[in-house]
Order: structure tokens, then sequence, then C-alpha cells
């Protein structure tokens, strides 16, 4: 998915930036190599990693990282969240 979204953003002429860094202004991003970066408009994806909720019976979840990987798809499941994968899961 993450290189879907970093090719419609160079398809759109957006400047894409990986790592890390501060704001230095709200138009001013200094990174972590210290190069500043200047733009009207700003956005910051911060990435995340998917988490079992913390429920009884929790040992027995997985993520929706781990659902590609299945040889064979479970009987019948449920899906937590309300996210756009959690909706293609139900």
């Amino acid at each position: 998915m993450n290189g879907i979204y970093e090719k419609n953003l160079k398809n759109s002429n957006v400047d894409y930036y990986r790592g890390t860094g501060s704001f230095v202004s709200p138009r001013v991003v200094k990174t972590s190599e210290g190069v500043l970066l200047k733009a009207d408009h700003i956005m910051i994806a911060s990435g995340s990693y998917p988490a079992i909720a913390p429920i009884k019976g929790g040992e027995y979840c997985i993520n929706s990282d781990h659902i590609f990987t299945m040889e064979e798809l479970p009987k019948s499941m449920i899906v937590l969240g309300g996210g756009y994968i959690a909706i293609e899961m139900a």
C-alpha cells in the first residue's frame, strides 16, 4: 500500500520525503539531517502498525497484516474496527 500512496503523490507533483523531522514554524520542517523544507502546505504521515485489542481472548487475535499471510481463511471471524481494511474484511 505504501508504494501505491508514494506513486500517487509523485504523480500529483507532491514532493515526498521519508525520514524524521520537526517543525521550525508552520511552513518549515527541519529534517534530522538538518535540511530545512519549506512549503505552503505540509502533511505529516506518521505511519502506524496494527495493534491487538487488549481484550480477553486477545491471544487468539490476528491483525490486518497477518490475514494476508494465512494459507487458509478461518470458517468464521469477528472484525474489530471501522477502518477501510476492516470494512473490506467484513
